[in-house]
Protein backbone atom coordinates (compact mmCIF):
# COMPACT_ATOMS: atom_id res chain seq x y z
CA UNK A 1 0.00 0.00 0.00
CA UNK A 2 1.28 3.50 -1.07
CA UNK A 3 1.45 5.52 2.19
CA UNK A 4 -0.16 8.69 2.06
CA UNK A 5 2.32 12.14 2.59
CA UNK A 6 -0.46 14.78 2.92
CA UNK A 7 -0.54 18.44 4.70
CA UNK A 8 -3.98 17.15 6.48
CA UNK A 9 -2.53 13.75 7.32
CA UNK A 10 -3.00 14.74 11.00
CA UNK A 11 -6.94 15.92 10.55
CA UNK A 12 -8.03 13.19 8.31
CA UNK A 13 -5.92 10.20 10.89
CA UNK A 14 -8.21 12.10 13.68
CA UNK A 15 -11.30 11.68 11.67
CA UNK A 16 -11.08 7.91 11.85
CA UNK A 17 -12.56 8.17 15.07
CA UNK A 18 -9.18 8.60 16.93
CA UNK A 19 -7.96 9.98 20.21
CA UNK A 20 -5.09 12.06 19.95
CA UNK A 21 -2.60 13.15 22.44
CA UNK A 22 -0.28 15.37 21.28
CA UNK A 23 2.49 17.03 23.28
CA UNK A 24 3.52 20.65 23.50
CA UNK A 25 6.58 22.64 22.74
CA UNK A 26 6.07 24.72 25.92
CA UNK A 27 6.23 28.64 24.60
CA UNK A 28 4.99 29.93 27.76
CA UNK A 29 2.45 29.65 30.61
CA UNK A 30 -1.41 29.62 29.04
CA UNK A 31 -4.04 31.52 30.38
CA UNK A 32 -7.15 29.46 30.54
CA UNK A 33 -7.63 25.82 29.97
CA UNK A 34 -9.95 26.33 27.05
CA UNK A 35 -7.48 28.12 25.06
CA UNK A 36 -4.33 26.82 26.93
CA UNK A 37 -3.25 24.96 23.51
CA UNK A 38 -3.26 28.61 21.84
CA UNK A 39 0.49 29.62 20.52
CA UNK A 40 1.65 26.65 21.38
CA UNK A 41 3.69 23.94 18.48
CA UNK A 42 1.94 20.70 18.77
CA UNK A 43 3.59 17.27 18.08
CA UNK A 44 1.26 13.77 17.99
CA UNK A 45 2.24 11.64 19.99
CA UNK A 46 -0.26 9.18 19.99
CA UNK A 47 -3.47 8.27 17.45
CA UNK A 48 -5.78 5.35 18.39
CA UNK A 49 -8.80 4.13 16.68
CA UNK A 50 -12.05 2.67 18.19
CA UNK A 51 -12.92 0.41 17.15
CA UNK A 52 -10.08 -1.17 15.59
CA UNK A 53 -9.77 -1.31 11.77
CA UNK A 54 -7.45 -2.53 9.48
CA UNK A 55 -5.74 0.33 8.73
CA UNK A 56 -3.05 -1.19 6.68
CA UNK A 57 -4.86 -3.80 4.77
CA UNK A 58 -2.46 -6.71 6.17
CA UNK A 59 -5.60 -8.30 7.45
CA UNK A 60 -5.38 -7.52 11.13
CA UNK A 61 -7.26 -4.82 12.94
CA UNK A 62 -4.99 -1.73 14.04
CA UNK A 63 -5.52 0.44 17.08
CA UNK A 64 -2.41 1.87 17.55
CA UNK A 65 -2.45 4.22 14.41
CA UNK A 66 0.72 6.26 15.06
CA UNK A 67 2.76 3.10 14.91
CA UNK A 68 2.10 2.69 11.24
CA UNK A 69 2.74 6.07 10.57
CA UNK A 70 6.19 6.90 8.31
CA UNK A 71 8.89 8.90 10.27
CA UNK A 72 8.68 11.70 8.30
CA UNK A 73 4.76 12.31 9.28
CA UNK A 74 5.23 11.54 13.15
CA UNK A 75 7.33 14.33 13.81
CA UNK A 76 5.17 17.09 12.33
CA UNK A 77 3.49 19.84 14.12
CA UNK A 78 0.55 21.65 14.41
CA UNK A 79 0.25 24.94 15.86
CA UNK A 80 -3.11 26.89 16.65
CA UNK A 81 -1.94 30.85 16.29
CA UNK A 82 -3.12 33.90 18.70
CA UNK A 83 -4.35 35.56 14.79
CA UNK A 84 -6.57 31.80 14.73
CA UNK A 85 -4.72 31.18 12.03
CA UNK A 86 -3.69 27.36 11.38
CA UNK A 87 0.04 26.99 11.15
CA UNK A 88 1.51 23.49 9.61
CA UNK A 89 5.08 22.43 10.09
CA UNK A 90 6.43 19.14 8.49
CA UNK A 91 9.20 19.02 11.57
CA UNK A 92 12.71 17.74 10.41
CA UNK A 93 12.13 15.00 8.92
CA UNK A 94 10.40 15.92 5.03
CA UNK A 95 7.85 13.62 3.27
CA UNK A 96 7.55 16.31 0.42
CA UNK A 97 9.32 19.41 -1.15
CA UNK A 98 6.48 21.61 -0.14
CA UNK A 99 7.13 24.16 2.22
CA UNK A 100 8.39 23.79 5.59
CA UNK A 101 5.60 25.81 6.84
CA UNK A 102 2.51 27.15 5.78
CA UNK A 103 -0.45 28.50 6.92
CA UNK A 104 -3.45 26.01 5.95
CA UNK A 105 -6.39 27.04 7.81
CA UNK A 106 -8.40 28.81 10.56
CA UNK A 107 -9.30 28.07 13.87
CA UNK A 108 -11.89 29.14 16.45
CA UNK A 109 -12.84 28.07 20.36
CA UNK A 110 -16.47 26.53 20.38
CA UNK A 111 -17.06 27.17 24.04
CA UNK A 112 -20.62 25.46 23.65
CA UNK A 113 -19.10 22.13 22.48
CA UNK A 114 -15.92 22.47 24.39
CA UNK A 115 -13.90 21.86 20.61
CA UNK A 116 -11.87 23.35 18.36
CA UNK A 117 -13.51 24.21 15.07
CA UNK A 118 -10.67 23.83 12.39
CA UNK A 119 -11.74 25.38 8.75
CA UNK A 120 -9.13 24.06 6.01
CA UNK A 121 -10.35 24.31 2.10
CA UNK A 122 -13.68 26.12 3.76
CA UNK A 123 -14.08 22.58 5.10
CA UNK A 124 -14.77 22.96 9.05
CA UNK A 125 -14.17 20.05 11.25
CA UNK A 126 -14.89 19.93 14.98
CA UNK A 127 -12.51 18.55 17.40
CA UNK A 128 -13.83 17.55 21.15
CA UNK A 129 -11.29 18.60 23.62
CA UNK A 130 -11.21 16.00 26.35
CA UNK A 131 -8.04 17.58 27.57
CA UNK A 132 -6.27 20.84 27.73
CA UNK A 133 -3.64 22.09 29.74
CA UNK A 134 0.14 23.87 28.93
CA UNK A 135 1.77 20.36 28.44
CA UNK A 136 -0.11 18.62 26.32
CA UNK A 137 -4.08 18.61 24.55
CA UNK A 138 -6.04 15.31 23.60
CA UNK A 139 -8.62 15.36 20.59
CA UNK A 140 -11.72 12.93 19.95
CA UNK A 141 -12.99 13.54 16.31
CA UNK A 142 -16.18 10.81 15.64
CA UNK A 143 -15.93 9.33 12.35
CA UNK A 144 -18.91 9.22 10.27
CA UNK A 145 -19.50 6.24 8.23
CA UNK A 146 -17.84 6.32 5.03
CA UNK A 147 -19.80 5.86 1.87
CA UNK A 148 -19.11 2.47 -0.09
CA UNK A 149 -15.99 2.40 -2.05
CA UNK A 150 -14.65 5.39 -0.30
CA UNK A 151 -10.92 5.14 0.24
CA UNK A 152 -9.46 7.04 3.18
Amino acid sequence: MKKHHNKYLLFVLAAMAALIAVTCTDRGTAASTSTSFRDKSWKLVKLTVTPAIDWDLNGAADRDIFTLLDDCEQDDLIEFKNDHSVVRNQGPLQCDDDALEKITGSWKYDTVQQAIVVTEDQKPTVFKIVEATAQSLTLHYPLKAPADNCII
